[in-house]
């Protein structure tokens, strides 16, 4: 096989591997018809914002003022179908009721 020959091959397999990619970035995005982005956040399905746009009920995203995704009462920061991830914010607290135990906290 000539240069020529292995350009082609190298050519060919490059153009696979880049509809490979596309295919795999259009499968994350939502369903026709519906919202895909609730501010920064992407929502792919199986996420959706309206009826007919989610899996179930436990896939379903608020948007609240079309800035802030939520799934209950917890806010989404991301989510990912690729790594299986949805990232959210939630509040930490603690108690200390031993005043020596809680320096170890600090």
């Amino acid at each position: 096989m000539g240069l020529h020959g292995m350009l082609i091959q190298i050519t060919l397999i490059g153009v696979i591997i880049s509809a490979i990619v596309v295919a795999a970035a259009e499968a994350a995005l939502a369903k026709p018809g519906c919202h895909d982005k609730c501010g920064d956040v992407e929502i792919p399905f199986p996420f959706g914002l309206k009826d007919d746009c989610y899996l179930d009920e436990t896939f379903h995203i608020t948007c609240d003022d079309n800035v802030t995704a939520k799934t209950g009462s917890l806010t989404v920061t991301n989510i990912s179908i690729e790594v299986h991830e949805m990232r959210v914010l939630s509040y930490v607290a603690r108690d200390c009721y031993n005043p020596i135990d809680c320096w170890a906290y600090v």
